[in-house]
């Protein structure tokens, strides 16, 4: 039986209730289990609605579920915007040993978030990178940049004004491909929007790029608003990827 949205939300919203994540906390001492792994949720930004979302599996579900279905193992992986570690122990779970994570985030709230939940699932930090810093676009690029915290740990933006409570280092694609040598690749990416300066701009590293698992953001960028569609069709006529799977903003795209 095929259930319309909006039921599948309002059962979401239900079962993700506060109080249920509370629950969910205390009886698995906030070690919540999810897609075979555990996640440590004891941090006061992953709030109650998380910690049920972690347990039901609808925690970044599309993301994780194209990880587990198409990432390909024999390639150097860079993630953006790593979180608090699900996806980044997903992704290293998946890949060959000899294979490198590289996982980039703005928060540096977070990072310690990733290396915990690495330890928590007997994760080796062989072959894996946390660079604590933010995207950026242009090697001339020396704006400020500031991270915006949202309200719980998905909800965090990089900035080019003083919008938010810390001003971030940044690095661009281009010098973490120089940096860490990687050749051919495949990224993770959910940078809620920032993705559309690596479209328009990162061309070199795109065509390195043999799969791009994203979620896509509506944007105005330059004064243009840009939709999803748009940033589909620039990654396919541009740069010369194809469509395997999408599920609502997010996308998995192969050479």
């Amino acid at each position: 039986m095929i259930f319309p949205q909006n039921f599948k939300i309002k059962i979401a919203q239900v079962i993700c209730h506060p109080l249920i994540g509370r629950f969910l906390g205390f009886l698995f001492r906030d070690h919540i289990p999810c897609r075979g792994l555990q996640i440590d949720t004891r941090a006061s930004f992953i709030n109650p609605v998380i910690k049920a979302s972690l347990f039901w599996n609808l925690y970044e579900s599309a993301e994780l579920r194209f990880i587990e279905q198409y990432l390909r193992t024999d390639h150097d992986v860079i993630e953006l915007g790593s979180s608090i570690g699900v996806t980044s122990c997903k992704i290293r779970r998946l890949l060959d040993k000899s294979c490198r994570l590289i996982c980039v985030e703005a928060n540096p709230e977070l990072v310690q978030q990733i290396e915990l939940n690495m330890l928590l699932n007997k994760i080796s930090g062989d072959n894996v990178t946390i660079i604590p810093k933010g995207i950026r676009y242009h090697q001339s690029n020396h704006v400020d940049t500031f991270f915006t915290t949202g309200s719980s740990n998905i909800m965090g933006k990089i900035e080019t004004r003083p919008a938010g409570v810390r001003r971030v280092e940044t690095i661009t694609l281009s010098e973490i491909i120089d940096k860490y040598q990687i050749d051919e690749f495949s990224m993770v990416c959910d940078i809620e929007g920032a993705e559309i300066g690596m479209i328009m701009e990162e061309k070199e590293v795109l065509r390195k790029c043999q799969q791009l698992i994203i979620e896509l953001h509506e944007i105005e960028n330059n004064d243009r608003h840009i939709d999803i569609r748009e940033m589909k069709d620039l990654l396919v006529s541009k740069y010369g990827f194809h469509l395997v799977d999408q599920h609502g903003y997010v996308c998995t795209f192969e050479r």
